[in-house]
């Protein structure tokens, strides 16, 4: 099989392996120019711009653009762009051919540099010399190259679109390097702008045991964004060991971007472990990896961690936003753009990116809004509640997410779970004080005069109960001696827009009133929002039954914290003025 035949089909490996085996000066300079692509493209560019010399001059735009392509990928720019100007000189300004190389390689190298709009207008160019001789390979990297623009630039049906094309002719040229490459990032791409989880998930982890063997850097890609996905869904610990298991072959590899991406990464991770020291160290890192005047769409997402803890933090961020916020001007991506959105920066954002949209709502008043909170937790994305929780917070439980459910925050994971009942509810705001003795859990949890031997056998069985809700973190409640623990674990009540903020039971609690159960205090912050509360509105604001909020509404009214108006089915109660 000849160079360019084997070029084609993507077997750079046996271009090298037949190579070896005979001499440059053997080789025409048809034949050459297939090699220099070919160790190019597998990361041997040194070997290929020793050979640029033999290349005759019919040749040499083709091989100048297989050279500036490589350099570009290994983010060595200075030399892609050199050799680029190079070409300028030397190519013959009537020749199709070279004029497509030429641009086509502008429009890559461009692209790479986060110039998008001015990588397309250069990729139009090299489109308008493709003629019926361009053979159908670099018809193909076109599409591909195009695929690419047009999704940074926010045409996202268009790129997709494109990306499908271009796919399609890489399985009918039978060329497997280029079909295993616009695969994977067609894959990622759908991952990150299509509102798919479920199937773009179960995509990625068939191609990762594809490529496990085969495909170092397609692997390397495809995991780091399903570390993307694990972070967002709260699988820490998945995620954690993902990154470990990729670590050594990206950081003995040459490329700085995939280094960069995994530090990246690893930030987000920490920062959800609430390790934020630890995130803020490794930011730094992975700006550190960055060709800090081209890799600026990658720049623009660490960044805008770091603006966001340091945000949290109460710290200074006017430099930082304006570092951002020039960044984003000067690439026009599309997902920039949508954080510029966000945070006011433009008037409009300019994309198709359905997962930009719900983000937008989500920045807006998402985590108070019902519907847009929904959203979240049916796509999983769990970890987007992070940011609600206290800056010390080690384990956390949020209640009434919706109703009877919660979400646990755990160091190594964020699980949404159901099963919250009334009496599991009461019993988690209750221990989230301290501990607490069997007398004083049945009096305040049920009103009863405590008896050992008939209410044992129902506190363990509660106790149970909340282990069985905690799992995997059942070791957090437990009983020891006389004395109920929920250790290091904080509970709170969710808060909506349609809800009244819920005090815990230390907060503006009358110093005079000692022996109010949860519910009770609950009632006391309700009515500090609201003029009044009927029989009714209690049930469904505690999850209770008719009777236990009757109950508690008339304990309120004995201690003559409430008054009461109205009769029959138009009784409510008032705090007492």
């Amino acid at each position: 099989m000849t160079y360019e035949k084997l070029f084609y089909s993507g077997d750079y490996q046996k271009i090298d392996e037949k190579f070896k085996a005979t001499t440059a000066a053997q080789l025409s300079s048809n034949e050459l120019v297939f090699v220099i692509g070919a160790l190019s493209f597998s990361s041997h560019i040194d070997q290929a711009e020793a050979l640029l010399n033999s290349i005759s001059q019919s040749d040499l735009a083709m091989a100048t653009f297989f050279l500036a392509v490589g350099y570009t990928r290994n983010s060595d720019y200075v030399k892609a762009q050199k050799l680029l100007l190079n070409a300028l000189a030397n190519i013959k300004k009537n020749s199709t051919k070279d004029l497509f190389f030429y641009y086509q390689g502008l429009g890559f190298y461009r692209y790479f540099g986060a110039r998008f709009k001015k990588a397309e207008a250069w990729a139009t160019l090299a489109k308008n010399n493709i003629t019926a001789e361009t053979p159908q390979y670099f018809k193909l990297i076109h599409q591909d190259l195009m695929s690419h623009i047009l999704l940074k630039r926010g045409r996202i049906h268009l790129g997709l679109k494109a990306a499908e094309e271009a796919l399609q002719s890489a399985i009918h040229l039978k060329s497997k390097s280029s079909e295993e490459a616009i695969l994977v990032s067609k894959t990622i791409y759908e991952s990150q702008y299509l509102s798919k989880p479920e199937e773009t998930l179960l995509k990625i982890e068939k191609l990762l045991k594809q490529f496990k063997r085969n495909s170092n850097y397609s692997y390397i890609n495809l995991a780091l964004e399903h570390v993307r996905r694990l972070n967002l869904t709260g699988e820490l610990t998945k995620s954690a060991n993902l990154l470990e298991e990729v670590k050594a072959s990206v950081f003995a590899g040459s490329m700085n971007r995939q280094k960069a991406m995994w530090s990246f990464r690893f930030s987000h991770l920490c920062y959800l472990k609430n390790q934020v020291d630890q995130a803020l160290s490794f930011i730094e890192t992975s700006l550190s990896y960055l060709d800090s005047k081209v890799d600026l769409v990658l720049k623009v997402q660490i960044l805008g961690l770091k603006y966001k803890i340091s945000k949290r933090r109460g710290l200074n961020v006017l430099s930082l936003e304006d570092e951002i916020k020039s960044l984003t001007f000067l690439t026009q991506e599309s997902t920039a753009l949508s954080y510029a959105y966000r945070y006011g920066w433009i008037k409009k954002p300019n994309t198709e990116d359905a997962y930009s949209y719900f983000f937008h709502r989500w920045l807006k008043d998402g985590y108070k809004d019902y519907a847009t909170l929904q959203s979240v937790l049916k796509k999983n994305w769990n970890s987007l509640l992070v940011d609600l929780l206290p800056e010390d917070r080690k384990n956390f439980i949020y209640l009434d997410i919706v109703p009877k459910k919660g979400i646990l925050f755990f160091e190594d994971q964020i699980i949404f779970k159901d099963g919250i009942t009334p009496l599991l509810r009461q019993a988690l705001l209750l221990l989230k004080r301290g501990p607490c003795s069997k007398k004083a859990f049945v009096e305040s949890i049920w009103g009863y005069q405590y008896d050992s031997y008939r209410h044992d056998p129902l506190i363990y069985t509660v106790i149970n109960r909340l282990k069985e809700f905690m799992k995997p973190f059942s070791d957090q409640v437990y009983i020891q001696e006389n004395q109920i623990y929920l250790q290091q674990t904080d509970v709170r009540v969710y808060e909506h827009l349609s809800m009244p903020p819920k005090t815990s039971l230390n907060d503006n609690v009358p110093e005079e009133v000692s022996n109010l159960n949860q519910r009770q205090y609950e009632l006391l912050s309700y009515l500090k929002s609201h003029t009044a509360v009927s029989v009714s509105q209690a049930c469904d604001y505690l999850h209770v039954s008719k009777i236990t909020s009757c109950r508690d509404l008339t304990t309120l009214l004995k201690l003559k914290l409430v008054v009461k108006r109205g009769r029959a089915r138009a009784t409510t109660y008032s705090l007492r003025g």
